[in-house]
Formats: C-alpha cells, structure tokens, sequence
C-alpha cells in the first residue's frame, strides 16, 4: 500500500528488495542461483515469444503507424548516429561482450557451443525486435480511427507511451493482438503476460551487470587493494554505489550517455578479437570493418551528444564533460585497435590454449 513496508516507500522498498537479491546473486555460484533461474526464466520468455507470434501469424493486424517518419528526431537526433547508440542492446551491445566473456564463456561445456548460442542468441534476440514492432504497430493506433470505437487511453500508441511508458504500450500492444487470438484470455492478462516476460529480461540484465562490475572491479584494483578480491566486499562497495545513483535518481543524470558508452566498450571488444585474429592470422574482416564502423558511429553520436548539450539555452555541463571525454576514450580506443592491425601490439596476443 501507499503507507509502505517496513517504513520504506514501496518503490523503495522494491528498490532495496532487489539490490540484497542482486548482492546474492552476484557472490553465489552460477549454478546455485543463475543457472536454475535463467532455466526458469526461459520457460517465460519463450512461451510468451511463441505467444506473440501465434498471435500476429492468426489475426494478421494490420499496421496502423506511419512506416517512415522522418531522418530527424527533435528529441533524439539523426537517425545516423543516433540510432545505434539509442538501441543499446541490439545486435552490436558491449554489455553483451561483457557478459559473453564474464559468464557465458564459462558455463559452456565446449567451446563448440559457443557459436550456436552466440549467434543463436543474436538471431533470437532479431525476432524480439521484430515481433515487438508488429505487436506494437498492429495493436496500438497512431491515431483514432474514423470508424469504430476505440478506447484510445489503452490501444492508443501516443496515450500509452505517455501514461506507462514503453513498457506499458508494449504491454497493451501485446494484450491487444493476443487477445484477439483467444478472447478468453483477455487483454489484461494477456498484457500481464507481456510485462511478466519484459521483467524476467529485466531481473536476468540486472545480476549479471552486477557480478560483471565486480570481475571488472576485481581486476582493476585488486592488485593495489587485495581486500577487493574478495567477492563479497567487492560487491558489497558496487551494490552500495548501486544504491546510491538509484535512491538519489542520479542515473537520470547519466542515462543520456548510457548507450554511447555501451557501444564504446562494443567497438572495443570489436577491436579486441579483431587483433587477436590478426595476430594468429585468422580472417579478421568480418569483426575489423564493425569495429571501424562503431567506432566511428560511436564519435560521431557523442559529438552530436556534446554539441546538443553544451549549446542548449541551459547548458549541461556535466552530460557535455562527459560526452568530451568519452570521445577522447573513444579515439584512444581507435588508436590502440589501429596499432595492434599494424603489428606493434600482435606478439602480446597468443592462441588460447586447447586445456582451457
């Protein structure tokens, strides 16, 4: 209720529910907590995957928004660069590379499988997107139709957006087509299943940052202070400073750059694997020309970023700062790809060894 539990707010209290979660899962062993709940989790994600496109291959809705809107967003910009730094999980992440290397990579019981479910994954994640489009664009309205009636509040792209969110019009876009398919289901249950499923993503994304900032952590600063190899302070310090931006709202703050920084690590992990293939001569052009082209992409979106943010009528001084110097890193990271491809970097890389 409003009154809260345990004196919190009840935002809070979820807020802080999660974080002691997310302290657990982040020390435990994967196959104590991850493992099982992601095997949960998957029975959700692809009932409710299959769900939606049953759905949109039995009623066939037809699209009711625009097809093309324009190159230009007065909110967010050209659709180059801005489109790939915006979609900060799509088939180009860094925190997919973070987590590829950090968990997946360990969990595999040979390094065959590796490809089947990297690329699995992407195909799979392709057919997300896509079937979100559908769902959404054929079950919300852009605009009241001249005939019939509509409750526009629920089935209205515009209204739905500003009332939830996005995940409140994915949700009444998916309830919409679905229960069209089976009317007995209902669209708000129907809906509920579409949220319940948006928020396994959720929950799986939100350990797993967790437990890669703590390797990541780990690995920094360990040598210098041995007390941070320990799991559970190292975790402790990053689930605290969690809190913190979270109980302050400070990630509104840094959200606008989020995506931006995202793709910079994606264009380094680019850069990464294409020296390594270099330096064990391996075809390295179908890793080399994405990571030009992130990196690129990545400048350019962050120039567009800065430029927005120091000439407004109220400047942002801090979002501007930090777009500035995430160019800088990113022009850092260009060099450093570009002298590894020209051999000065390639005798530290060495193949994996066949044992591990």
């Amino acid at each position: 209720g409003q009154e809260g539990v345990l004196g919190l707010p009840p935002l809070m209290f979820w807020f802080v529910a999660l974080l002691i979660y997310t302290y657990f899962a982040a020390v435990l062993p994967v196959n104590i907590l991850l493992q099982p709940r992601d095997y949960l989790s998957a029975f959700v994600l692809f009932g409710s995957m299959a769900l939606g496109l049953a759905a949109l291959f039995w009623v066939h809705p037809t699209l009711n928004t625009p097809a093309f809107l324009g190159g230009f967003s007065q909110e967010q910009g050209p659709v180059w660069p801005m489109l790939f730094v915006l979609v900060a999980c799509g088939a180009v992440s860094g925190f997919h590379s973070l987590v590829v290397g950090g968990t997946v990579s360990k969990q595999l019981a040979s390094e065959s499988h590796g490809r089947i479910i990297a690329y699995g994954g992407m195909l799979t994640e392709g057919v997300i997107a896509v079937m979100t489009v559908l769902l959404v664009g054929g079950g919300l309205y852009w605009a009241a139709p001249a005939v019939g009636n509509i409750d526009m509040a629920t089935l209205g792209f515009r209204e739905s957006l500003k009332a939830g969110g996005w995940i409140y019009a994915y949700g009444n876009g998916f309830g919409s087509v679905v229960s069209q398919m089976w009317p007995w289901l209902g669209f708000t249950f129907a809906s509920m299943i579409a949220v319940l499923a948006l928020n396994t993503f959720v929950l799986t994304t939100m350990d797993a940052s967790v437990r890669i900032t703590r390797f990541i952590f780990e690995e920094f600063l360990g040598r210098k202070v041995p007390i941070l190899y320990n799991k559970y302070v190292s975790t402790g310090i990053i689930t605290f400073l969690v809190y913190l931006v979270g109980a302050s709202e400070g990630w509104q703050k840094i959200w606008p750059v989020f995506g931006a920084a995202n793709q910079l690590i994606a264009a380094m992990a680019l850069m990464v694997i294409s020296a390594y293939l270099v330096g064990v001569k391996k075809p390295s052009h179908f890793t080399l020309y994405p990571a030009i082209f992130m990196v690129v992409t990545t400048v350019a979106a962050l120039a567009w970023q800065a430029y927005a943010f120091l000439s407004a009528p109220s400047p942002n001084l801090f979002l501007g700062g930090t777009s500035v110097v995430l160019i800088a890193l990113a022009l850092f990271v260009g060099n450093e790809g570009w002298q590894a491809l020209r051999g000065r970097r390639v005798a530290r890389l060495e193949p994996v060894p066949s044992e591990i």
